[in-house]
């Protein structure tokens, strides 16, 4: 019989975290009073990241993921793939605990059970139970690393003189990995590396994999709990014993040790070996209270400074792929102990350089990049490996030559400090280079690729970075600075309702966001295709003039990016000025007109002929002698582009335009936070501060006066978590909790400070934005005797509904332009159910067709 997705949802949430007394956790947490999104944050922690293989009936299975975005199943033999975000991972779970199918019993300490469960074998158990080398493997690992075995630790790195360091760290609920680590030229090899099956009911141990890095070797017994070559897993727990003997002959010691999460150091039961003795566990060695100052330290957050030292970006592409799974690995093992990366593991992740011009390395039948398939597969959940795939076409990496150029300028144009945004950042490159004169400056990040975001996160501890699409972001409009970066290239758009009607390509579409979240006076300064100067059509370029002064432009050779992207493209550095208004007044530069050679270049270039390093011509080398494209080339032997472009940008004039108030900036005032609103109050290292644009001004009220906004800002909070709750949709137990809470903040505040409308409350609180939404909360009737309003009691707002199906194809349109800004025949055809012909010709008086025209500039 077909199994429903909701029974295979409900078979994959029974399963639990994996982790021991997981869902026992679960369960106390969903017992307590939480709000939907705060039970969705904590199975988002309590899960974190991995996956495991799932048999839902006799001819159904699968593999179930779990990251930050919530659960994916993947169905076998089948295109079908659901996925649950973790509120709806939420919803299920306590649907589950209220049916009575989701509890897990457990025993407390005082009520222990008189008797422990007879263990029923399995076909599967019996199979390993006549082989007596999975139980000999599993005594020796236990004599070895007794505190994995028995769940006491999650990882542990065991050292010995003249031999290279042990790790072995607890995978998920039944797998562990071993491995030998060694550094060569720079890189972590793993020689061996095995993943080993533990069985703790009949204390068996059994070889799932095998890796070794230097010999570009992988092999797989298993492909999740299933055995797909027996004759291998033989071979392999042969090799295993082995293994096993001589480590223990080499006297291995505990060097670095992590309690596992799910231990209870006062309450754990003994642990017996297979003879029934017990084994007693040590208590942490000096060595583990040493390492646990070390976690402590790293609490200390540190943003990474290129050195020319990690060799970023250098090598061949068999080089570049090895940097690139090295800084993974490292990433998932930093992730996995929930801390932040030391420095020495800092320089490991800025090695990685994206998969920008590697599609080999995805393509299983590319000759001579088998083995790196196969580790890749292996190495990434497949959403991590679909990101990567997709971002081979554009994720390129900036050469620091380039960004230096730019901070060059910024330095020119007088940039000491400020808050700094890269709405495209990668893995950081451009923070990397920040130069000292600078870094007192604020640093914002967006990164869409999941595993380049949170690389940044690591290497850039201090800044700000959100792993999302840019358009998918929410920063308020003149709030930095400084924008810079490498926007992405290509012929495609992304959705931003805000942005969507000007059916701009990606990288002009970074530059109009981009425009209204730098404030007047502030300069960006984005690497970009040639197209968004060279191109015939206008618009963008209109659209730019209009809101900003072009300071000038640098255009770069198609070699510019070759070492470090393995990529030939022509690109330009883009430096802008934003208006305080909007211009009528249309520069020369709009203009694209032909050079001497005849080849269609941006009317700038024509006329500042020294910002060009190079000579624009049509590239007949790639696309024949009626090529209509155009490049730059330099031919000149003695080319340098660090010094090329150290010329360039000193002819570029300008001055970073500050606020009037700006300038009366004092010692005391600090870079603004977008967290907190503009114009309004925030206590800051218990300091108070007003935000004012893009700074922070300290403020020095003092007595009754500070007290007074003090207690307005409690009330302004919990006001605004009650307008946040009903407008995503809270039930009424949590709407009631935060009502209560405001009740009893603003009953306080009024018995020692009057009402909030009151002259004194007026003259402390007024100058915050959201005064008004205090006073609001406030009646006052003829006789000025002042009540509570329904924000008190009542549920005031009711939440956003969106549209999934209409009646006609005019609701259709309608409900296209409310959502999307645009006519969306598809998104129209999903909600009125009918096929985009039918929809276009009920609508043929209303809508038209947008005239199609093609221009290889337009990209």
């Amino acid at each position: 019989m077909e199994l429903t997705d909701a029974e295979i949802i409900e078979k994959v949430l029974l399963r639990g975290s994996g982790f021991e007394g997981g869902k026992q956790r679960i369960v106390d947490f969903f017992s307590e009073e939480h709000t939907a999104k705060e039970k969705a944050d904590f199975l988002k922690n309590v899960y974190g990241t991995g996956g495991s293989s799932v048999t839902f009936s006799d001819d159904l299975s699968g593999f179930e993921n779990h990251d930050s975005k919530g659960i994916t199943i993947d169905l076998y033999k089948t295109d079908k793939e659901i996925h649950l975000s973790w509120a709806k991972v939420a919803s299920g779970i306590d649907a589950l605990i209220d049916n009575g199918k989701y509890f897990e019993p457990r025993y407390k300490n005082d009520n222990p059970p008189t008797r422990k469960a007879v263990y029923q074998p399995t076909l599967f158990d019996i199979n390993y139970a006549e082989n007596d080398i999975v139980h000999e493997n599993y005594n020796k690992l236990m004599k070895i690393a007794p505190g994995i075995l028995n769940g006491r630790y999650r990882y542990m790195k065991l050292k010995a003189p003249g031999f290279m360091d042990l790790v072995i760290e607890k995978l998920y609920e039944n797998r562990i990995s071993l491995s030998h680590y060694y550094e060569q030229n720079g890189d972590l090899m793993s020689d061996p590396d095995m993943e080993l099956i533990v069985d703790q009911n009949q204390k068996t141990l059994t070889a799932a994999t095998f890796q070794q890095d230097n010999m570009a070797i992988y092999h797989e017994a298993y492909q999740g709990d299933e055995l797909i070559n027996p004759d291998l897993e033989d071979e392999l727990n042969d090799f295993l014993k082995d293994w096993l003997s001589n480590i223990a002959r080499q006297g291995h010691i505990v060097y670095k040790a992590y309690y596992s999460e799910d231990i209870d150091e006062e309450n754990e039961e003994p642990t017996f070996d297979d003879k029934g003795h017990e084994i007693l566990i040590e208590e942490p060695s000096e060595t583990d209270d040493l390492l646990d100052i070390e976690q402590k330290d790293l609490h200390e957050k540190i943003n990474y400074q290129f050195s020319p030292e990690d060799e970023i970006g250098i090598g061949g592409l068999k080089t570049k792929f090895r940097a690139n799974v090295e800084a993974i690995k490292t990433l998932k093992v930093i992730e996995a102990e929930n801390r932040m990366a030391t420095d020495k593991e800092q320089s490991i992740l800025a090695r990685y350089v994206g998969w920008g011009g590697m599609p080999q390395a995805f393509d299983v039948g590319a000759s001579g990049w088998s083995n790196e398939y196969s580790e890749l597969k292996k190495l990434l959940s497949q959403e991590e490996y679909d990101s990567a795939k997709a971002s081979t076409p554009n994720a390129h990496y900036t050469s620091s030559v380039v960004i230096h150029s730019i901070y060059q300028a910024l330095n020119q144009f007088g940039f000491k400090k400020g808050n700094i945004l890269e709405p495209s950042l990668g893995v950081g490159n451009f923070f990397s280079h920040l130069p000292e004169s600078m870094n007192k400056s604020k640093l914002f990040g967006v990164e869409l690729d999941d595993v380049s975001g949170h690389i940044a996160r690591q290497l850039y501890q201090k800044a700000q970075i959100q792993v999302k699409g840019y358009e998918e972001t929410q920063f308020e409009d003149n709030f930095f600075d400084v924008a810079i970066g490498n926007v992405p290239f290509g012929n495609y758009k992304v959705y931003d309702r805000l942005y969507d009607k000007h059916n701009f390509m990606i990288h002009d579409y970074f530059f109009t966001k981009t425009l209204d979240k730098v404030r007047p006076g502030g300069i960006i300064a984005f690497v970009t295709s040639k197209g968004t100067m060279d191109k015939k059509d206008q618009a963008v370029r209109k659209y730019i003039a209009e809101r900003a002064e072009l300071i000038g432009a640098i255009r770069l050779p198609n070699t510019a990016f070759k070492e470090n992207a393995n990529t030939d493209v022509t690109a330009d550095i883009l430096f802008l000025k934003k208006r305080e208004r909007r211009s009528v007044e249309l520069p020369t530069w709009l203009s694209v007109s032909d050079n001497e050679n005849g080849v269609p270049v941006n009317q700038y270039f024509i006329d500042h002929p020294h910002m060009m390093l190079g000579e624009m011509v049509f590239d007949e080398r790639m696309f024949g002698r009626d090529s209509r494209y155009t490049t730059c080339i330099n031919t000149d032997s003695n080319f340098n582009l660090e010094e090329a472009l150290s010329e360039a940008a000193s002819h570029l004039q300008a001055e970073i335009g500050y606020f009037e108030q700006a300038k009366k900036e004092d010692s005391n005032d600090i870079p603004a936070d977008p967290k907190y609103k503009n114009y309004s109050y925030a206590f800051i290292d218990d300091k108070l501060y007003y935000r004012d644009n893009s700074i922070m001004r300290r403020m020095d009220y003092t007595g009754k006066t500070l007290e007074r906004i003090q207690g307005m800002m409690a009330i302004r909070d919990i006001t605004r978590e009650i307008i946040t709750l009903q407008t995503e949709g809270c039930t009424k137990e949590s709407l009631e909790k935060a009502q209560d809470q405001l009740n009893q903040i603003y009953g306080a505040f009024v018995k020692d400070y009057d009402y909030i409308t009151s002259r004194p409350n007026a003259s402390a609180f007024r100058d915050d934005n959201d005064y008004p939404l205090l006073c609001s909360l406030e009646v006052e009737n003829e006789d000025h005797h002042v009540t509570k309003a329904d924000m008190f009691t009542k549920r005031t707002i009711k939440p956003y509904e969106s549209i999934t199906d209409v009646d006609s194809a005019f609701e259709a349109l309608t409900a296209s332009l409310n959502e999307k800004g645009m006519v969306d025949i598809p998104f129209m055809a999903e909600l009125y159910d009918e096929e985009p012909e039918v929809i276009i010709k009920e609508l043929e008086q209303d809508i038209y067709l947008n005239p199609e025209k093609y221009d290889e500039n337009d990209a």
